[in-house]
């Protein structure tokens, strides 16, 4: 059974990414004189899970092997993440332990019938996931979007119902290979960036900053760009990467690079930001009231890259009203919203549906 390489993706790209699918999820856009019900599930989901789960399933004991590609040797610590049924498997068990390969390159887990997706990583190898399907004509549907965006090979698409107990699985796992790129930041003009932050990371869907380790990738890379404006960054292949550009004042820029020939160069050109002062009134969905201490926050990034340095973190008074903040005009301008009781939830902001003295308006619904 030969493991194949992924192909990952990254949100709002139409490949098919998890950032994509968790901003459909969640985004919701604000027009001007509307308030906006933010993340207002569907109910027929509720009712399918608990039909789903509610059936009962059989589990099976499982091993996992995971191997070195190249030279066939075990791989010692490399984490199995499960994720949730076939349907739902986008959202990864964040409470979940992974379970690790001992000095044989084995793990031991439990799987059911309800369909598992299971990522298998480790720090310097391209990441590889099993798909895990009820059923045989599981394997010719279309790759369900998940933590990782892969399409899964027949030999990694397994029927539950050919597994026999303590059945052995083999995963090979390709190590990762590294070349230069030398990136540089302008303005709109052509002038240097100097003093800029050009980070570059690889792309797999990160649930917070600083823990790339933990999910098999390599650390991000943050750098300050010097007087001529350049920086000399790694790729790692056959991931995707992406560089990005931050300098307070300015719009943050994002490229991707994995695809640029060895040894050249990228420009990342930004441009200056406009700005709107605006205060936010944080209400309930259903009665209207006012959600004091709610926290509202911009710059916040989904995939484990630092907060924009023009973010900043606002909260409620007693009216549920944030001090007037600095709104700009970004090609995204998303907010993210949380409250005690209530759904977290993130939302994009028409920048010219914002208008001067006039609370922009956000309802949040009780968990």
């Amino acid at each position: 059974m030969i493991a194949r390489e992924p192909t990952f993706g990254r949100r709002g790209e139409r490949d098919g990414s998890i950032g994509g699918v968790l901003a459909a999820a969640k985004h919701r856009r604000i027009t001007d004189g509307l308030r906006v019900v933010l993340a207002r599930w569907p109910l027929c989901i509720c009712g399918a899970v608990a039909v789903l789960l509610g059936a009962g399933c059989i589990s099976k004991p499982v091993q996992i092997r995971v191997l070195r590609a190249d030279t066939g040797s075990p791989i010692e610590g490399a984490e199995i993440r499960q994720h949730g049924a076939r349907f739902l498997r986008f959202l990864p068990k964040r409470n979940a332990k992974p379970s690790v390969t001992d000095t044989d390159g084995v793990a031991s887990l439990v799987l059911d019938a309800r369909g598992t997706s299971l990522a298998v990583l480790c720090q310097g190898f391209v990441p590889v996931q099993v798909s895990i399907v009820p059923e045989p004509r599981g394997c010719e549907e279309p790759s369900k979007p998940t933590a990782m965006e892969v399409k899964v090979p027949e030999d990694l698409c397994v029927p539950f119902e050919s597994l026999a107990d303590r059945a052995r699985l083999d995963v090979l796992l390709p190590p990762l290979s590294a070349s230069p790129l030398r990136v540089c930041v302008r303005d709109e003009s052509g002038v240097s960036m100097a003093g800029a932050t050009v980070v570059v990371e690889s792309s797999l869907f990160l649930p917070s900053e600083g823990v790339e380790a933990a999910w098999g990738m390599p650390a991000a890379q943050r750098l300050t760009v010097g007087s001529d404006g350049c920086v000399q960054v790694q790729r790692f292949h056959p991931l995707r990467a992406y560089a990005y550009a931050r300098m307070a004042g300015f719009a943050p820029v994002r490229m991707r690079i994995d695809r640029e020939t060895e040894g050249s160069t990228v420009i990342l050109q930004m441009r200056r930001l406009l700005w709107k002062k605006s205060a936010l009134r944080i209400v309930d969905a259903k009665t209207d009231a006012p959600i004091a201490a709610a926290e509202v926050q911009f710059g916040k990034e989904l995939d484990g890259v630092p907060r924009d340095p023009n973010g900043w973190v606002v909260t409620c008074d007693a009216q549920g009203i944030t001090p007037p903040v600095d709104l700009p005009n970004v090609d995204q301008l998303v907010l993210t919203v949380s409250a005690k009781g209530y759904r977290t939830v993130r939302c994009v902001v028409q920048w010219a549906s914002i208008r001067a003295g006039r609370p922009l308006e956000l309802a949040l619904e009780r968990q």
